[in-house]
């Protein structure tokens, strides 16, 4: 991460890291109906999407940041996953996957409801 201060990167790695293991896995009702609201893809605004995570008064994406994680998806290793409402970007999260693993390392809405 960046420091939104000085921009210099730095190694965090908190104690305790969400997991969603997929096999018990259980998508409640109330996301269920608010999916229908949205057209999903996969990889069709990276850019779009790290530039909208960015979009805050203070990020922890620095352009060192941001270079680093398109050319990782460049090589296939980094990812996005957008919601659609129509033609307009509602909320997207990107992250990187390794082996059967995708670590989200940020995520943003422009429309409620856009990055669930």
């Amino acid at each position: 991460m960046a420091d939104p201060a000085t921009g210099l990167i730095d190694w965090y790695s908190p104690q305790h890291r969400g997991i969603l293991p997929l096999d018990a896995f259980h998508v409640p009702r109330t996301v269920k109906q608010v999916r229908k609201k949205f057209t999903i893809s996969f990889d069709r605004a990276f850019n779009q999407v790290i530039d909208g995570c960015a979009a805050r008064r203070q990020t922890w994406i620095s352009a060192e940041i941001r270079a680093a994680y398109v050319a990782l998806h460049r090589e296939g290793h980094a990812h996005s996953v957008e919601s659609w409402v129509g033609p307009e970007l509602a909320g997207g999260v990107y992250g990187v996957h390794i082996g059967g693993a995708f670590m989200a390392e940020s995520m943003f809405y422009r429309i409620p409801d856009g990055s669930k």
